[in-house]
């Protein structure tokens, strides 16, 4: 079975008018999840989602003309698994998720690891470098 996150402790949020509605404040209640607004004018307090956003906006929502909303859920799904799963992430090694995935549970089995923070399979180390060239296939690694 695949992981699944959890819900959230907190959401952080803009201004926008679609995050300070009555239906969301009583969907957060019920969750149990506090709401934060962040100043405004202040985007870079929640500089993350906003870099975020801003790619989703250009690569995706800016490239294509939606028919209609089936249409435009089948392309922003795509866009999303290539993000979340295909594509190289700078903050990984410049590998995909799903590829950073395989190694450290590679790099896990086989060093038998004892603790979670054992020093051979944190992404920086030689060891996991070295593992991570090993299944990408890279020569010197």
């Amino acid at each position: 079975m695949p992981w699944r996150p959890s819900a959230p402790a907190l959401l952080i949020m803009d201004n926008g008018p679609e995050c300070i509605s009555r239906a969301l404040d009583a969907w957060a209640y019920a969750q149990g999840i506090r709401l934060h607004v962040i100043d405004r004018g202040k985007p870079n307090q929640h500089a993350v989602i906003e870099r975020f956003n801003g790619r989703l906006r250009d690569e995706c929502l800016n490239e294509h003309w939606f028919l209609g909303l089936p249409h435009a859920r089948q392309i922003v799904e795509a866009w999303r698994v290539d993000y979340n799963a295909i594509r190289p992430h700078s903050s990984l090694g410049n590998v995909s998720p799903t590829e950073f995935e395989q190694c450290t549970l590679d790099c896990a089995t086989t060093a038998k690891m004892t603790s979670p923070f054992d020093h051979q399979c944190r992404p920086g180390s030689p060891a996991f470098r070295a593992r991570l060239g090993t299944t990408l296939g890279w020569k010197g690694a």
